[in-house]
């Protein structure tokens, strides 16, 4: 299985993307990239090709944090992180949500 880089970048109006291999290699970036935002943060997973639980632990972690704002995931249908988040019945989107309020009520 070949290996894609991590790469984590900040878009105005989009959030924090993601893309690559989530890893035991790069989930110390990921912890990085998540910790550098204080406010409400939309992390999009739509391009992540591999995600290791302790990958999952530190989304987790940042969802769960009690300082700071709201972190939402967003991992499309039919995405690897989906797959991967539905199976450990981590809350995320499909999809941006549209208004900030429903931020809290993710499936």
């Amino acid at each position: 299985m070949a290996i894609t880089p991590f790469r984590s970048r900040y878009i105005p109006d989009r959030g924090l993307v993601l893309s690559g291999d989530i890893d035991e290699l790069s989930v110390d970036a990921l912890c990085e990239a998540l910790e550098s935002h204080a406010g409400p943060l939309v992390v999009d997973l739509a391009a992540v090709t591999h995600l290791a639980s302790v990958g999952v632990g530190a989304l987790v972690a940042a969802v769960r944090r009690e300082e700071g704002l709201p972190v939402t995931l967003v991992a499309p249908e039919g995405s690897f992180a989906h797959v991967v988040l539905d199976m450990c019945g981590v809350p995320h989107w499909s999809a941006a949500p549209e208004h900030e309020a429903d931020v809290v009520d993710a499936h």
